[in-house]
């Protein structure tokens, strides 16, 4: 449900700007909080709010200073049923970066400000705004047990169960960048996931099987066995903890000749507009709205709004059972559909948001 606001009737010298603050109440109305993020004409009604009444602010400024009007109270949000069911294909997912724990910068600067993975806040402003774009998962990046990213993950996971959210997640595993594991080394991993992350109702199952993607490096082919041992390992350890993972491995050179195959494969490339898997099936369909370095001077995939409203059309044209945003929120690499302040909109959600808004049906 999405409530609106108008402005309102004012008198006073023009010109007049208003801005909005959207609040959650106890049942009687009083005792209201600011929702972070909420700031736009709309708001969308999610799970987290069961119980609250909703008001909204009004700050109206002119030259002679600011003064502000409170909306009445919504009547308390009454329960829907709570979403434990898993999504069925296509899935729709964003890559996720729950790795801001310390002061960090981007090219752009988010419309929560320099926001922390581990800020309770933020973490529900992130849910809401996965619900708002109708994208049914986050593939959250993922390095080792008692990472800051795994620590991070696991209040993500509890956060989206309290809020009653269907929005699921899994682990991006990004140890295979920076080292060659052996099968038992991706064993006690793929273990450890399903022991302390995929026990959550929040965390993302495909037939039953928790979901890993796995980032590799771009070097490895399936002609020169390079790929071909890659998908062995994973396959290895996979059936040393019976086959309980769903696995969706990173494309490389040649890979759809690898004589192994895992459950899936999807593209990580954010430099491109949009990736899809013709020569191996329908397996997935990545779209990416810009990517700017930290090092580099210029972009080197432009920002624009309308190619990416195309892009997000041609994503669900093409039906895909993967289909993939490249990034939620990547800020290093200003690769994010994040709200930032340089293409915020009405909703509060910003423009890249709102086209997966209006383009997803709704789940």
């Amino acid at each position: 449900m999405s409530l609106a606001s108008s402005s309102g009737t004012w008198n006073g010298t023009t010109p007049l700007t208003y801005k909005r603050q959207w609040r959650a109440c106890n049942a009687s109305g009083t005792a209201c909080t600011s929702i972070t993020g909420a700031n736009g004409t709309t708001y969308l009604v999610g799970a987290g709010d069961v119980g609250h009444a909703i008001d909204v602010v009004v700050t109206a400024t002119n030259s002679a200073g600011a003064t502000t009007a409170t909306s009445a109270a919504t009547a308390p949000v009454a329960p829907a049923s709570q979403v434990t069911d898993q999504p069925s294909f296509p899935i729709r997912a964003a890559f996720y970066y729950p790795w801001y724990n310390e002061p960090w910068t981007s090219h752009y600067t988010p419309s929560l400000g320099w926001e922390m993975s581990n800020d309770p806040a933020v973490q529900q402003a992130h849910i809401r705004a996965f619900e708002y774009a109708h994208l049914n998962a986050g593939i959250s990046s993922w390095y080792a047990p008692g990472d800051p990213r795994d620590t991070n993950l696991k209040a993500l996971l509890a956060q989206t169960v309290a809020m009653g959210s269907p929005v699921k997640w899994c682990v991006y595993y990004e140890r295979e960048a920076y080292e060659s594991l052996t099968p038992s080394q991706i064993a006690s991993d793929l273990a450890y996931i399903r022991d302390n992350l995929a026990t959550s109702p929040a965390y993302l199952k495909v037939n039953g099987k928790f979901v890993v993607f796995v980032y590799s490096p771009g070097q490895y082919s399936g002609l020169d066995g390079t790929g071909e041992a890659l998908v062995k390992r994973y396959l290895s350890a996979n059936a040393l903890i019976g086959n309980a993972a769903y696995l969706n491995l990173k494309v490389f050179n040649y890979y759809q000749q690898t004589p192994d195959q895992p459950d899936s494969w999807h593209q990580y490339f954010p430099a491109a507009r949009e990736s899809a898997s013709t020569a191996t099936g329908n397996q997935y369909f990545s779209i990416s709205p810009g990517f700017w370095g930290p090092n580099d001077a210029t972009p080197q995939l432009t920002r624009d709004p309308v190619r990416w409203q195309k892009n997000v059309a041609d994503m669900v044209a093409s039906k895909a059972d993967w289909q993939l945003v490249t990034t939620f929120d990547e800020w290093y690499e200003s690769s994010s559909v994040e709200s930032s302040s340089s293409w915020a909109s009405s909703s509060g959600y910003g423009t890249y948001l709102d086209a997966l808004h209006t383009t997803i049906p709704a789940p």
